[in-house]
C-alpha cells in the first residue's frame, strides 16, 4: 500500500508537470499572438488616418493640396505575415504490464511449515488424507429438506441469511423482505430509484447492503433508513458481499459493456480492483451477465460468472487460482450457468446451477465433490447459508426457499 501511494504520488506529480509545461506552452504562444495582433491594430489605425487624409484632399477645392499631396499608400504594400498556430501534441504511450510490475516491486513468497497436531478436527480424517477427502467426510450421504418458506414473490432472485431463523429476500421488483423461517414478514423497504435491487449482503452489523443499477450505486440500510455508500461514474454495480473484515466486493461492468472487474471498497473508499490475470488477460467475462460473489474462509474470492460458464476463484490478492467449469459425475444435461454462491465453515463452495436444477459442492482447491440433486429443486438462483451450514435456496420461479442440511 505505501508503494502504491509513492507511485500515485509520482504519477500525479508527472501529470502536474506536463499540465504546467503546457501552461507555459500556452502563455508564450498568446505572446506572441498578442504581439502580432497589435501590430496589425496599428497597421488599421495607420491605414484609417491615410484613407481619411486621401479623402480630405478629394473634398478639397485647393487645387495645391492635390498636386502637393504625397501618396503612402507604398507604405502598406508588404502585410504582416500570416501566424499559423498548432496545439501541443500529447502521445500516450502503452502501458507494459510485465515492465510495470518489475520496476513496481519483487515479491518472495510465503514458507508453511507443517506442524503435528495433537488433536483431530470434527468431521476429518488424519492430517494425511487429502483436503478433498476431509470435506467428503462432513458430508451427508443424502442431503435433506427441512424447511420450505413461501416468500410471496415470483422471479425470486437473492436470499442472504441474517439472524438465526431470518433471511432477507428480493425479485425482479424494487421491495425487499425480512423474512423468518415460518414465513412471518418481519420487516420490508423498497430501493430509492423504484428499480430493482440486483443483490442484497448482510454484515456482521446486521446491516443490509444492496446494489442499485439504474442509480449505479451500492447502498446500506439500517432502521428504516437508506444511506447512498457508493456512487459509481462510467460502471454499473451487479453483485455484492460482505467480507469478514468489513469491506465490501462489488461485481460490475462498464457502460459499453465491453469490461468487467470485482472492486473491493472499505466504507465508500476503493481498495482494490481485480480484473486482469498476470498475463494482462480479463479475469471475468466481458458483459452484463450475472456476476455473483462470495469471500471463502481461506480469504478467496469466489464469483459465479453465468457468462463464462464457470465459477472463478482467486486469491485475495486477485491472482487466479482455479475455474470451476462444471463436472460429468453431476446432473448436467444443459450448459453449466452458475448463479448464486457461497462458502461453508470448511471452506467448501456451493454454486446454483439454475438450468439443471442442482447445487454444485466445490473443494477449496477446485475439486467437484458432490452435487444436491435430490431435494427437488426448481430452478434455483440465489442462496445463502447460516451460521449452523444450513443452505437456503431461493427458487426463481415458485418464489420458495428451501432450507437444505447437506452436512454432518
Amino acid at each position: 500500500d505505501k508503494q502504491r501511494k509513492v507511485w500515485h504520488e509520482e504519477v500525479d506529480c508527472m501529470v502536474d508537470k506536463l499540465q504546467s509545461d503546457i501552461k507555459k506552452m500556452k502563455n508564450k504562444q498568446r505572446a506572441v499572438l498578442k504581439t502580432h495582433l497589435q501590430s496589425i491594430t496599428k497597421l488599421i489605425d495607420d491605414l484609417n488616418s491615410v484613407i481619411e487624409e486621401i479623402k480630405e484632399v478629394l473634398s478639397s477645392r485647393d487645387v495645391s493640396k492635390s498636386l502637393d499631396y504625397e501618396g503612402k499608400l507604398a507604405e502598406f504594400k508588404k502585410l504582416p505575415p500570416t501566424l499559423k498556430s498548432t496545439f501541443p501534441i500529447f502521445t500516450p504511450l502503452k502501458v507494459q504490464r510485465r515492465e510495470l510490475r518489475k520496476l513496481f516491486c519483487s515479491l518472495t513468497p510465503p514458507s508453511i511449515t507443517a506442524v503435528e497436531s495433537t488433536h483431530a478436527p470434527k468431521c476429518s480424517k488424519p492430517p494425511s488424507e487429502p483436503l478433498e477427502v476431509l470435506s467428503e467426510q462432513c458430508l451427508l450421504e443424502e442431503p435433506k429438506v427441512v424447511g420450505i418458506v413461501e416468500t410471496g414473490y415470483d422471479f425470486l432472485r437473492n436470499v442472504t441469511c441474517s439472524h438465526e431463523d431470518e433471511f432477507w429476500v428480493s425479485n425482479w421488483n424494487c421491495e425487499m423482505k425480512n423474512i423468518d423461517t415460518k414465513g412471518s414478514l418481519l420487516k420490508s423497504f423498497r430501493t430509492r430509484s423504484g428499480e430493482m435491487a440486483c443483490d442484497v449482503a448482510i454484515a456482521k452489523t446486521n446491516e443490509l447492503f444492496y446494489t442499485d443499477v439504474k442509480n449505479r450505486t451500492v447502498n446500506k440500510f439500517t432502521d428504516g433508513y437508506i444511506e447512498e455508500l457508493i456512487k459509481l461514474q462510467n460502471w454499473k454495480p451487479l453483485n455484492l458481499c460482505i467480507t469478514s473484515s468489513g469491506d465490501i466486493m462489488a461485481t460490475m461492468y462498464n457502460d459499453a459493456e465491453t469490461q468487467s472487474k470485482v472492486t473491493r471498497y472499505t466504507g465508500s473508499t476503493e481498495k482494490q480492483t481485480i480484473q486482469f490475470d498476470d498475463e494482462g488477460k480479463p479475469i471475468y467475462s466481458a458483459n452484463n451477465k450475472i456476476k455473483y460473489i462470495t469471500e471463502n474462509k481461506n480469504s478467496d474470492i469466489c464469483v459465479a460468472d453465468w457468462g463464462a460458464g464457470a465459477v472463478v476463484v482467486v486469491s485475495h490478492l486477485g491472482k487466479v487460482r482455479f475455474r470451476y467449469t462444471g463436472h460429468a459425475a453431476s446432473s448436467q444435461t444443459r450448459p453449466f450457468k452458475p448463479r448464486g454462491i457461497t462458502t461453508d465453515s470448511k471452506h467448501q463452495i456451493l454454486t446454483a446451477d439454475h438450468h439443471n436444477n442442482c447445487i454444485h459442492v466445490i473443494a477449496p482447491t477446485g475439486s467437484f465433490l458432490r452435487c444436491i440433486d435430490n431435494c427437488r429443486i426448481e430452478n434455483p438462483y440465489g442462496i445463502s447459508l447460516d451460521k449452523s451450514d444450513k443452505l437456503f435456496v431461493a427458487e426463481f420461479y415458485s418464489g420458495k426457499v428451501k432450507v437444505i442440511q447437506y452436512m454432518k
